[in-house]
């Protein structure tokens, strides 16, 4: 069904009639990077590429983050219908591209309804939204009565984890990266009141702020990685109650951080860029860790929406080129 989207609440360029193309054309001045001319079409179509690969990220990441970015879309479709039934104002055309947790904007084309064909437009909205609300009361159904088969393995893996310690004896600290904040928070929400109840403190660490179930931890980015890896962030040990053993976070902590009293990274959805993989693992994967044994866990997606997505591949390939360039060894 994504497939079949037009995605047109995010085109409106090509709903310009024919008469008004050069004022828009001239205004913004359509050029190239490397100086070429540009058309409306070609642009549009571009738009629509990368914010159904954004759909599909999204679905890939967690079932939460797709319904809220479907009930986002939702609500920007009834605005721009609304906007154009009253034959008035102006809609807007974003132009960017995907952040690792959202959309960042580098312009807006602001573009007089009265210029557009607005038949044809609330047509082809009309026809998203019906598609769009299908599919958003789907996920939403799935979520509600918490049939959400991803999260439930994740849980599984933790629990595992934390009872017996498989890769090091006594370590029950797990490191889990997601590329979007909304997941991250769905991710803690879900699952930290019940770990605390198996015997571990969770955080959750995002662009959109930082949770902690732990009272003896500040809800600050410093006292968080800190109780998470406090022989590598502070060179001693602390209590256990002062501790916490499950890290949620985005890629804002992927970087220039020493987390190396982990000893288990798991990727709840994979990177668009195989490279932050390698920086997500090497957060524990450092000189001073005292494991013996280091674990990656990787979510990779069904196989339908894998081939879309082709990060499979492109993962497994990445990994195995750097270790061999590093070890000399494919494992």
């Amino acid at each position: 069904l994504l497939e079949a989207l037009n995605l047109c609440v995010y085109t409106p360029t090509k709903y310009i009639k024919t008469e008004f193309q050069k004022i828009y054309i001239e205004k913004y001045n359509l050029k190239g990077k490397r100086g070429g001319n540009m058309d409306f079409q070609t642009q549009s179509q571009g738009m629509i590429v990368l914010h159904r690969f954004n759909l599909f990220k999204r679905l890939e990441s967690s079932v939460y983050s797709f319904e809220e970015t479907l009930r986002r879309l939702l609500e920007r479709i009834d605005r721009t219908i609304k906007t154009l039934e009253n034959g008035g104002g102006v809609v807007d055309e974003e132009t960017g591209e995907i952040d690792d947790e959202e959309v960042y904007l580098e312009g807006k084309y602001e573009i007089d309804v009265k210029h557009l064909r607005i038949a044809d437009y609330l047509n082809d909205l009309e026809g998203d939204k019906i598609i769009l609300e299908k599919i958003y009361w789907e996920a939403k159904t799935i979520l509600d009565k918490k049939r959400d088969n991803k999260i439930q393995d994740l849980k599984d893996i933790i629990l595992n984890k934390i009872n017996k310690t498989p890769y090091n004896e006594g370590n029950r600290k797990v490191l889990i990266f997601t590329a979007f904040a909304d997941t991250a928070n769905y991710i803690y929400d879900s699952l930290a009141d019940e770990l605390q109840q198996a015997g571990v403190y969770t955080a959750c660490v995002s662009g959109g702020g930082i949770k902690v179930n732990n009272k003896a931890v500040d809800a600050k980015f410093n006292d968080v990685l800190c109780a998470f890896s406090p022989k590598a962030k502070m060179k001693k040990d602390i209590p256990q109650e002062k501790q916490v053993d499950i890290l949620i976070g985005t890629d804002c902590i992927s970087e220039g951080q020493n987390l190396q009293d982990c000893d288990t990274v798991i990727n709840f959805d994979i990177q668009w860029n195989p490279v932050s993989l390698i920086q997500r693992f090497g957060r524990v994967d450092r000189i001073g860790s005292v494991n013996d044994n280091i674990q990656m866990i990787n979510f990779f997606p069904n196989m339908e929406l894998n081939e879309y997505l082709g990060l499979e591949q492109r993962v497994k390939g990445k990994m195995t080129t750097l270790n061999i360039v590093s070890t000399g060894d494919e494992n």
